[in-house]
């Protein structure tokens, strides 16, 4: 029971502070530091008053936040910091915890297309998760990951009063760290990261100027909540995707337990996903054709320049009878003339080993 208050307490606590503030804890700005900063300086001490716990004071801990997590409404205002508790939580949990965490994120539309602070806390805790501890990650989450960085990128018709390009890199950093350090577990989900990087490079999409408030509307119609119409992305988000693409050419070493104890190392082999990528590589520069043919959208000037060494990086994947075929399955002129001109540009600036 004094477990249960604790956190109880701390979810009362840490929602006024919140409420003050009206950010979650995973995009501090300026204007909400001094609350950001008390609500990390209360999070350090409770994860250091857990530290102290029995094993089996901490499980029952986390089988009553977990229990928190899949009974109460997810419409719940304090839901947020329920989120966020189980974020702080996270430096120490048993598996069955964060499956648990990840299946209710999945399931509830709530999670993902709630209010923008309670989207920001689970995005963060994929972030705290994936990116800060990869080995970690088990095959059975990954699922979960993939429904709910899907559900994020995709269109909708209602959308946030501001671009929240937070997302964006969350996202970029939780592909980005899988690919990098799981490529074990990403063999199997390819087709997944794949259709995750088409919707990152469809988000970079911006209107034309010239457009009417209904044509505006068709353009944010394609667009994730999250951004909104009339603040676009910009070049610092294509800059973060061409590095994410550039990474599937990188050799790297797989960092599992597994691994590092059987062995006395985090890795055997350095491999990098190129290869087995290679035949899902052409449906992302077919988003990219796609994005630069829509009669509504532009890619401005400086989001292509940033992106090209990441296409180029596609490109590099594919060999002859797989661009062929890409170019057969393009079904406009436009596209194929877009694919074409990237293809030049790309063996122009290809280092082929003569003078």
């Amino acid at each position: 029971m004094q477990l249960e208050a604790l956190l109880t307490c701390y979810v009362v606590f840490s929602s006024s502070s919140t409420s003050n503030s009206g950010q979650s804890s995973f995009a501090v700005h300026d204007s909400c530091l001094t609350s950001s900063a008390e609500i990390a300086s209360f999070d350090a001490l409770f994860l250091s008053v857990c530290k102290t716990l029995p094993v089996s004071d901490y499980r029952h801990a986390l089988d009553f936040l977990s229990d928190a997590i899949v009974n109460t409404d997810a419409s719940n205002p304090r839901m947020i910091n329920v989120v966020h508790l189980a974020s702080v939580m996270l430096a120490n949990h048993p598996q069955i915890f964060i499956t648990t965490c990840l299946g209710r994120f999945a399931d509830s539309d709530h999670f993902i297309h709630g209010p923008l602070a309670l989207r920001l806390e689970v995005l963060g805790l994929l972030v705290g998760h994936c990116a800060e501890r990869p080995a970690a990650v088990r095959q059975i989450d990954l699922g979960s990951v993939w429904i709910i960085l899907l559900k994020m990128l995709s269109p909708t018709s209602s959308h946030d009063t501001s671009t929240s390009p937070a997302f964006f890199h969350g996202i970029v950093g939780i592909v980005g760290a899988l690919i990098r350090l799981r490529r074990d577990l990403l063999i199997s989900t390819l087709p997944h990261v794949s259709m995750i990087l088409c919707f990152l490079v469809s988000a970079l999409r911006s209107s034309r100027t010239v457009l009417g408030p209904k044509q505006a509307r068709l353009v944010g119609d394609t667009l994730p909540q999250w951004v909104d119409v009339q603040q676009p992305l910009g070049a610092d988000e294509a800059r973060a995707l061409a590095r994410l693409l550039e990474s599937l050419r990188m050799k790297t070493a797989v960092r599992t337990h597994a691994a590092a104890a059987a062995t006395g190392e985090i890795s055997q082999r350095l491999e990098s996903l190129a290869k087995p990528f290679s035949r899902h590589a052409a449906p992302i520069l077919m988003a990219y054709a796609e994005a630069l043919n829509e009669p509504l959208c532009v890619l401005a000037t400086d989001v292509r320049k940033e992106l090209l060494p990441g296409l180029y990086a596609l490109c590099d994947m594919l060999n002859d009878h797989s661009r062929d075929a890409m170019m057969v399955s393009i079904p406009d002129a436009g596209g194929k003339a877009a694919i074409k001109s990237l293809w030049k540009d790309y063996q122009r600036q290809k280092y082929v080993g003569k003078g």
